[in-house]
């Protein structure tokens, strides 16, 4: 099959001309995070068929693939092909001739995130405090509350002492319920800054009468500074009064006026689900798992408004869709909605009256996923394998990524990443067969197939993958024992790593620091760059409301 091509200067033109647009970089994050484009979205061929079908959920986007040059997007795009995906291109040259033809390539991960905490937080002049500033004011008996805006498992992970977790896409609801009056002072943090920023400048554009400000670098930045930081943590803002509903009302309407966010019907939302072939649409339930488990529109996707709009490359890829947003009807989603009319989604709605008193669907969201075109490898189970690895006769390979292998996986297996099969394969040592395996056994069914056709070795997926043999009560080793290969699959310059001793985290987390505060020549320069100003859409705004639209 012969692949299309596009040029870098087609491409520009195609990311800026307002239509629906996927730039996937199948490369490894590793290799991406040394060097990509502000829009591309990380999706290494190695996972595509499991991602793909929830990024890229029409089947007739227009797809462009970029790699180093290096065969990984032709793989990918028969792979797209073989599942229906009608409209793909490969940029010709890769990332290299981006670059060559003048256009910003851009270094680390989640750029495009990055960038937009700093546009919001140097647009609006958010407050800022550095960490020297927030250790003295709690050394000179200062009392601020301190929010974490993160999920609750990554305050979990590490906090600054005495936070309280409150979410992002909750801050505007649930902030009354820990901050004891309009005079207490308010710091709002994440590990970086984006979630941080947001959620500080959420408040102020509530009209919040509290000092607020965000913690620069949040607890990167603590940490850097020689502050301690709490682990398991387990403060968390309980559920929204009638006082902070009504306080989240006042906001709704701050918001939908600031930024003239539409509200739709449930009979405009099953109209464009039914035009979905023609154009993009996806709703999205933006409250906390717990509240969309309990009961959701059929169809709805579930996405945490913070995680929406703080870690958008997870979850959507096609750029110029149509989202609408649901909530219980409260004002949460129009606070989302606004912040991501400003990251540059510029269809965005809110459905009218949330998921109102409609039939409901409970459960967790449904994962979307292709169906993988290479043919199903024979499985194995948890014991069968035990008594095949004592017996000695066979060799297991595990695909999962390099950390999930680091922090455990089963003996004497050797690892490697799904994309380096072509190159690796020959350096599997020799064995009467191999067993393929993966954290939940998909990439491992996925990898089992593609093996059998380079080797003459039988080859076995082990169902339910490395989980099932954790919960079979198998040992684990850890450590990175047995790679095959650069562990790629990480870039090491920002993740902290196990293995990583204080000296070398503390070196991470000031690289990272740095190379925040470069972004903002960097994106600024960039022709593809979607962020609006606040300004132009507020003027607008007033224009509209002047003129009766």
């Amino acid at each position: 099959m012969t692949s299309r091509r596009v040029s870098a200067n087609t491409l520009k033109d195609w990311l800026t001309d307002g239509q629906e647009i996927a730039l996937l970089d199948v490369r490894e994050e590793g290799p991406f995070g040394r060097g990509h484009m502000f829009l591309a979205v990380n999706l290494p061929s190695s996972r595509l068929e499991l991602s793909v079908g929830r990024l890229v959920p029409r089947q007739s986007t227009r797809v462009v693939l970029c790699d180093d040059g290096d065969g990984l997007s032709e793989r990918a795009s028969e792979i797209l092909a073989a599942s229906g995906y009608r409209q793909t291109w490969i940029l010709d040259g890769g990332i290299k001739e981006w670059r060559a033809q003048g256009y910003e390539v851009f270094s680390g991960t989640y750029v495009l995130e990055h960038a937009f905490g700093h546009f919001i937080t140097s647009r609006y002049g958010t407050p800022r405090l550095t960490a020297g500033d927030l250790m003295a004011k709690l050394e000179g008996g200062e009392a601020p509350v301190i929010i974490d805006t993160r999920p609750f498992e990554d305050f979990q992970k590490a906090t600054i002492p005495g936070s309280v977790n409150v979410p992002l896409g909750e801050i505007a609801s649930r902030y009354g319920e820990v901050v004891p009056d309009e005079t207490t002072e308010i710091v709002v943090h994440c590990a970086g800054l984006t979630r941080g920023a947001l959620g500080a400048q959420t408040l102020i554009n509530g009209g919040l009468e509290n000092p607020v400000s965000v913690l620069l670098d949040g607890t990167k930045g603590w940490a850097v500074a020689g502050g301690e930081l709490e682990q398991g943590a387990a403060r968390r803002a309980p559920p929204p009064s009638d006082v902070s509903l009504a306080q989240l009302a006042r906001m709704r309407r701050r918001m939908a006026e600031r930024f003239q966010i539409p509200l739709v019907s449930e009979h405009e939302t099953a109209r464009r689900n039914d035009a979905a072939e023609e154009r993009t649409f996806i709703l999205i339930d933006i409250r906390s798992r717990e509240e969309f488990e309990k009961g959701h529109l059929a169809g709805s996707v579930w996405i945490p408004g913070g995680e929406l709009i703080g870690m958008t490359q997870d979850h959507l890829a096609t750029r110029n869709a149509h989202l609408c947003l649901v909530d219980d009807g409260k004002g949460r989603a129009e606070i989302i909605a606004g912040w991501l009319i400003l990251q540059g989604w510029p269809n965005v709605a809110v459905l009218e009256g949330g998921i109102g008193q409609g039939p409901l669907v409970t459960g967790p969201s449904e994962a979307v996923t292709m169906t993988p075109i290479l043919p199903r490898a024979p499985t194995m189970d948890t014991a069968t394998l035990a008594d095949r690895i004592e017996a000695g006769d066979v060799t297991v390979v595990d695909f999962a990524s390099s950390l999930e292998y680091r922090s455990g996986h089963i003996p004497g297996a050797w690892w490697m990443t799904r994309s380096s099969l072509p190159r690796q394969a020959c350096r599997l040592p020799r064995a009467d067969s191999y067993v393929t395996t993966s954290t939940d056994g998909r990439i491992g069914q996925l990898a089992a197939a593609e093996l059998a056709s380079l080797v003459q070795t039988p080859v076995i997926a082990l169902h339910g993958g490395t989980a099932a043999w954790r919960a079979a009560g198998f040992s684990l080793a850890v450590g990175m024992q047995r790679p095959l290969g650069e562990a790629g699959d990480v870039y090491w310059e920002f993740a902290e790593c196990p293995d990583d001793g204080p000296q070398a985290l503390t070196a991470k987390r000031r690289h990272m620091i740095a190379w925040r505060s470069s972004l903002k020549d960097h994106y600024e320069r960039d022709a593809t760059m979607p962020f609006v100003e606040p300004r132009d859409l507020e003027k607008k705004a007033s224009r509209d409301t002047d003129t009766g639209k």
